[in-house]
């Protein structure tokens, strides 16, 4: 066995706060630390790698801006998107309009621009090619993130902990109140990058991170344990149990 210590068992729920507290730290972490990396490292390698992509959504959304006589600029990743403050000032300078109205006629011509180029020959393959390269980056960054804490910091300290379980000085324990196995560990990572990050933001986006932790989050709350999902389905709890050392009978008659 991989780390054979074994806890007492416990007859009380674990301190929900404590659980909560344990949830959030490792949840923002693996997330902030992934959309950290998304919004620094995302804004060289996207332009670098969808370059041919970029360029050609460019070229048909600077036509169309210069027979619309609109001003553009570049925006996140390189493309070409209305210059808003320079059309609504020109706006209302040149046909005399509110600042309110001129922002709606803005509005207007931005969803006017976006439905001419959606109908440019060519555009839905490039706009797919750069967007797959997108999402690419982005799942890139969740797997390098869920592997730091989910993986590498519980597999480096004895007792397997996350950094949530470091601060609170609780314990990853299965049915038998033992350390979980580096096994568990891993699997464990694996549920929750595949599933829990991966899978739900391919099929539901943010949104369903969202319903996902909220789901998480009622569980926490109303099962003995304490389980959240990654957990529940592998038989492994967070506790903070005390440590049973053998006896010198138990260690002589193994």
């Amino acid at each position: 066995m991989d780390n054979p210590s074994v806890f007492e068992n416990s007859t009380q729920k674990y301190s929900i706060w404590k659980r909560l507290f344990i949830y959030l730290i490792d949840g923002i972490t693996t997330l902030g630390l992934a959309v950290g990396l998304f919004f620094s490292l995302g804004n060289i390698t996207i332009p670098a790698i969808a370059k041919n992509e970029i360029t050609s959504l460019n070229n048909m959304f600077e036509q169309i801006c210069v027979e619309q006589d609109v001003p553009y600029k570049k925006s996140s990743y390189g493309l070409y998107r209305i210059d808003g403050d320079k059309y609504i000032e020109i706006l209302i300078e040149s046909e005399g309009l509110s600042e309110k109205d001129a922002t709606n006629k803005y509005i207007e011509k931005t969803n006017e621009l976006d439905d001419l180029l959606s109908q440019q020959e060519g555009y839905d393959k490039a706009f797919d090619k750069f967007y797959a390269i997108y999402v690419i980056n982005l799942i890139g960054c969740m797997c390098i993130s869920s592997l730091i804490f989910q993986l590498i910091i519980p597999l480096t300290n004895k007792r397997h902990k996350t950094l949530g379980m470091l601060a609170c000085n609780a314990n990853l324990v299965d049915r038998d109140n033992i350390v979980a196995s580096n096994l568990k560990v891993a699997l464990r990572f694996l549920i929750i990058q595949l599933v829990e990050l991966i899978l739900v933001y391919m099929l539901f986006k943010w949104l369903g991170i969202v319903f996902e932790v909220l789901i998480t989050l009622v569980l926490i709350s109303f099962s003995r344990k304490r389980l959240a999902l990654h957990d529940a389905l592998l038989g492994l709890h967070i506790d903070c149990l005390l440590y049973t050392s053998p006896s010198p009978r138990d260690s002589w008659a193994s």
